[in-house]
């Protein structure tokens, strides 16, 4: 094994988790998010958890509001409490939490442990999405926790075959490794697509096979392509021909002037994926040789 396999071997993220956040706004949106973290709970044995997140005015939060309106606050929470009961059908835990969703999100899955956070898609499009960005894309890019978000639900024993894409790069070693165990674990296959975007990296495409047999012990099925597509396209139509149902991504981060942006084959395939898209962040981490 080679020194890069064991240092990434070691920085991976572990599943299957044995507890799981699932963030809930009590919309329809929501349901596609605890069907899957609801299968993954049984699949793994895993306690689910469920999270509500209120934007609450901050004056109220820290106890400056009249006595009347700490009263209505604490009556709101109850019934939204009960209602997320209602809405998940079961007596799993529900947790609410005030303020802005992704922190919320974030800050309950730290401290409750969890090892996986799920969530439906925000439902903004068009120029609004692009300019505000996603609650999705927030909690990837606050949290070092894997990210399952889910646009639709349809059962049949999923996940049945999952996708990951592949580069020679550190955090996409961590995205295979996570995608590795989590097939296992669940017993599905595992794909794993190279898209090259340059000669050079299509002359490579041997040695990163043999990089990823390595990684995976040779369970993958290697897929090395020369697209005209842009990658997060060429994904898509991989696991749309191939009949996947998980797509597993990297979601490193870029120096943007003085902020931090997700490549744009991530912010993509979370935005105009059909499937499922489990992220395998960096918590904020630079790519190496970033200022």
């Amino acid at each position: 094994m080679t020194t890069q396999t064991q240092a990434s071997k070691e920085a991976m993220v572990t599943a299957p988790a044995e507890r799981i956040l699932c963030a809930v706004d009590l919309r329809r949106r929501s349901v596609a998010a605890l069907c899957a973290a609801r299968a993954l709970a049984e699949r793994w044995s895993a306690r689910l958890e469920l999270l509500c997140a209120a934007d609450i005015p901050a004056f109220l939060n820290q106890n400056e509001g009249t006595q009347e309106e700490r009263r209505q606050l604490d009556d709101f929470r109850r019934r939204l409490q009960m209602r997320m009961q209602t809405f998940a059908g079961t007596d799993l835990p529900c947790w609410v939490r005030d303020g802005p969703a992704d922190e919320a999100i974030v800050e309950a899955a730290r401290e409750r442990s969890c090892g996986l956070i799920a969530m439906g898609t925000h439902g903004r499009s068009g120029i609004s999405r692009a300019v505000l960005g996603s609650t999705a894309e927030a909690v990837i890019a606050e949290t070092g926790v894997p990210v399952l978000v889910v646009p639709r639900w349809s059962d049949g024993g999923w996940p049945r075959k999952v996708l990951v894409p592949m580069k020679f790069t550190d955090y996409a070693d961590r995205a295979l490794l996570y995608a590795d165990a989590f097939a296992r674990s669940v017993k599905a296959s595992l794909g794993v697509l190279h898209v090259a975007e340059s000669a050079l990296e299509e002359q490579s495409a041997h040695e990163l096979r043999r990089h990823v047999e390595e990684l995976t012990a040779g369970s993958a099925l290697f897929i090395a392509q020369h697209s005209r597509y842009e990658p997060a396209e060429a994904i898509l139509r991989e696991a749309e021909l191939g009949g996947y149902d998980l797509i597993v991504m990297a979601a490193h981060r870029k120096p943007f002037w003085r902020e931090w942006r997700f490549g744009m084959t991530v912010q993509r395939l979370l935005r105009y994926s059909s499937l499922p898209v489990l992220s395998v962040g960096t918590a904020g981490r630079p790519e190496p040789g970033t200022p």
